[in-house]
């Protein structure tokens, strides 16, 4: 991964790194906005802002409702006590609609892993990635107890999200 020349300029520049594939311009170095942190730059929206086209937000076609953001932890399943997945997002809906639409994950995409079983919200972003990585680690059926506890039949719980 390319190095940036001020890093620390932007808190959350961090987490965009560990998300989304950045490149920097032609030119090598990325552009600086003028609160100093680095403009993004992805591929697929590439040039867009040069011709004046929107982008971002009304380019996603998923049922979406901006009051429902806040991070949070959360299981997917592709059946009862069959494969898990474990992640954190700041977007519950979008992440869920993204492993349904195979551009989740590879994992899931190839494990037909789209349920939600289980879910949990944070006040930040940190405290939801701690719980995600505290999880990953936990037995499998420390996993399965969790998920039973609230959600003892497996249903999808993504329908009453949306």
């Amino acid at each position: 991964m390319r190095e940036w020349k001020r890093p620390g300029d932007c808190p959350a520049f961090f987490c965009f790194c560990t998300v989304l594939p950045l490149f920097p311009r032609e030119g090598g170095d990325p552009e600086w906005t003028s609160a100093g942190v680095p403009r993004l730059w992805i591929p697929a929206f590439a040039g867009k802002e040069e011709t004046g086209e929107k982008w971002g937000e009304d380019e996603l076609k998923f049922p979406y409702n901006a009051n429902m953001v806040s991070p949070c932890v959360y299981l997917l399943a592709n059946g009862r006590n069959g494969t898990l997945y474990c992640g954190s997002t700041g977007d519950l809906i979008k992440r869920v609609w993204e492993h349904r639409q195979g551009a989740g994950s590879h994992f899931t995409a190839k494990y037909a892993v789209h349920n939600l079983v289980w879910f949990e919200h944070h006040d930040v972003m940190d405290s939801a990635i701690q719980r995600e990585h505290r999880v990953k680690r936990w037995k499998r059926t420390w996993k399965l107890r969790l998920i039973e506890e609230s959600n003892p039949a497996w249903a999808d719980l993504y329908e009453g999200l949306v």
